[in-house]
C-alpha cells in the first residue's frame, strides 16, 4: 500500500484466522506520538474495527503476580 512520507510509523498487513490484521510499529515514543500515531493510521485503514496498544511497562515481580519488562497484559 502506498504510505503518506509524513507518516513516520511501519505498518505490517496480516491474518490472524479470517481477519485481516495491521501492526503498527511507531517511529517515536511516548503517549504523544501514540495518540499521533493512531489518528496517522485512521484514514489510511478505514476498516479497522478493533485496536489493541501494546508498549512496554516496568513490573515488579512478585509471588502473586510475575510480571517482567515486555509482558503483554490484557
Amino acid at each position: 500500500l502506498p504510505q503518506d512520507a509524513a507518516d513516520p510509523n511501519s505498518y505490517t498487513l496480516g491474518r490472524v484466522g479470517e481477519h485481516n490484521t495491521v501492526i503498527m510499529v511507531l517511529g517515536l515514543t511516548g503517549t504523544n506520538s501514540a495518540a499521533s500515531a493512531v489518528a496517522q493510521m485512521k484514514p489510511a485503514f478505514t476498516s479497522v474495527q478493533f485496536g489493541v496498544l501494546v508498549g512496554i511497562g516496568g513490573g515488579v515481580p512478585s509471588a502473586k503476580a510475575d510480571i517482567r519488562l515486555g509482558d503483554v497484559v490484557v
